[in-house]
């Protein structure tokens, strides 16, 4: 049995898949946060001659990277407004690429607003390319269009339809051209995904919010039928926040059979090694080193996958003799990571016997997403953010919630009460809260669910408790 759980209300949205009850595939985004693709307005703050290149205020905590090859003229000046967007995500040691060459995306068509071709996808052959070029010329009026393979199994109607669209979100991007910062979240997850799902594998699709339910509704016909809202979304849902953390961060991860592998995240790549942890066969005298490594790299494909590592990647498997046995798991590898919406590239095995393989960075990988360090995998504060927002909307659910009460320690109440007003602004919870200080605490927070909260505020008034209302 398929369930598709798609959280969308929290800043931190996710779908989560679950096959038979185990966690198959997972997506998340912070909706706040810059993706891939986005479309931003931005200023020019310093031009560099020397790199060719330019810095951009785009409304980040840092300037991105726009590099002079990725301007159509090949200048820009210091004080110019442009219209970017997002190539590259920002790391610890680099800065955000952007680009003034936009790209607006459908399933048929690439749209190139600033430019003036039409271009055909030379993998459809020449008959092809003359049609669907008769039909775009008909059809296009503003800009560039690329056609993608897949263009020619759409008719006239469905092509012109996409072209609208993709031109109707360069008409809003032109019009915001003033506004620094993000214009256009041009990657939906939901509907990205939602996309590739076939309604035959598929029992429910499972949503947090009534109004997300009528639009997706009406984007997927075929799915129609299996989408559904729960109004207990936070509570019936398979996997906490906390339980995903302690999953997605783990750095070891128990096959089927007994064995292990290890995943140590550095600055330079990642690496996993395969052992035997606790498998045991003893009718064979010999390891059954092919069998643990076949698995190994199953599993090492979906931890891949999941926690969105990208980068250089080695995998240091169990002892194999042979070129072929080398082959195998290759392959075993590379059918596995055809479930991957991002690109993977296997380079093969190196001299010391470690496959090596690479992942083209798209968005954050799961310890930024969650708020975790990536070596020590200790959880920031962002985390508990995540966490207390989760808790929060389990409390929306139920109507005998009258308030609830967080402790937090003195000396960050008021990072916690800023956060807090900003969950509350985007939920607009029916009941109040309240925050408090405890010097004793041994997490991040705690949280307490009141019923009265006459009750509450009859110990503040004997002097038992020192809080103040947040919302």
């Amino acid at each position: 049995m398929r369930k598709i759980y798609l959280q969308t209300k929290t800043a931190h949205q996710m779908i989560y898949d679950f096959e038979d009850g185990h966690l198959n595939n997972i997506k998340y985004q912070n909706a706040e946060h810059l993706q891939v693709g986005d479309i931003v307005s931005g200023v020019v703050h310093q031009v560099d001659q020397r790199l060719k290149a330019a810095f951009v205020d785009i409304g980040q905590s840092d300037l991105a990277y726009l590099a002079f090859d990725q301007v159509y003229n090949g200048q820009v000046h210091k004080g110019e407004r442009l219209i970017l967007q997002v190539e590259r995500l920002a790391t610890k040691t680099k800065k955000a690429s952007v680009s003034s060459i936009i790209q607006l995306k459908s399933d048929a068509l690439v749209y190139l607003p600033l430019e003036n071709s039409i271009n055909i996808s030379n993998k459809l052959n020449t008959d092809e390319q003359v049609q669907l070029k008769e039909k775009l010329d008909q059809i296009v009026d503003h800009g560039g269009v690329v056609a993608r393979t897949v263009a020619g199994q759409f008719n006239f109607s469905e092509l012109k339809e996409q072209y609208s669209h993709l031109k109707s979100k360069w008409d809003t991007v032109s019009r915001h051209y003033q506004s620094k910062g993000v214009i256009l979240k041009e990657q939906n997850l939901f509907n990205q995904f939602l996309n590739g799902v076939s309604h035959s594998g598929v029992d429910k699709v499972i949503v947090d919010d009534l109004d997300k339910v009528q639009a997706f509704k009406q984007s997927f016909d075929h799915l129609r039928h299996l989408i559904q809202y729960d109004r207990q979304f936070y509570s019936n849902k398979p996997i906490s926040i906390t339980e995903l953390y302690e999953q997605l961060s783990n750095r070891h991860v128990k096959l089927k059979n007994g064995a292990a592998i290890t995943i140590d995240q550095t600055e330079a790549l990642t690496a996993i090694d395969v052992d035997f942890g606790s498998f045991k066969d003893e009718a064979s005298k010999h390891p059954p080193y092919l069998e643990i490594n076949v698995e190994a790299a199953k599993e090492s494909a979906k931890q891949i996958r999941n926690r969105n590592i990208s980068g250089a990647i080695v995998i240091d498997f169990l002892n194999m003799k042979t070129k072929r046995e080398q082959q195998m798991v290759m392959n075993v590898f590379r059918e596995e990571a055809e479930n991957d919406d991002v690109k993977v590239h296997v380079v093969g095995f190196t001299r010391l016997g470690m496959l090596e393989i690479t992942r083209k960075r798209v968005n954050e990988n799961v310890y930024q997403f969650l708020g975790v360090d990536e070596r020590s995998l200790a959880k920031y504060d962002a985390f508990s953010y995540k966490e207390l927002e989760e808790n929060l909307l389990v409390y929306e659910a139920n109507p005998d919630v009258d308030c609830v009460l967080v402790e937090v320690e003195p000396h960050q109440i008021v990072n916690w009460k800023a956060m807090i007003e900003k969950i509350a602004y985007r939920h607009r919870f029916h009941f109040e809260c309240y925050i408090g200080q405890n010097n004793s605490l041994h997490a991040p927070y705690k949280l307490y669910k009141i019923g009265d909260v006459n009750w509450l505020l009859s110990r503040q008034e004997e002097g038992q408790l020192n809080i103040d209302k947040v919302f």
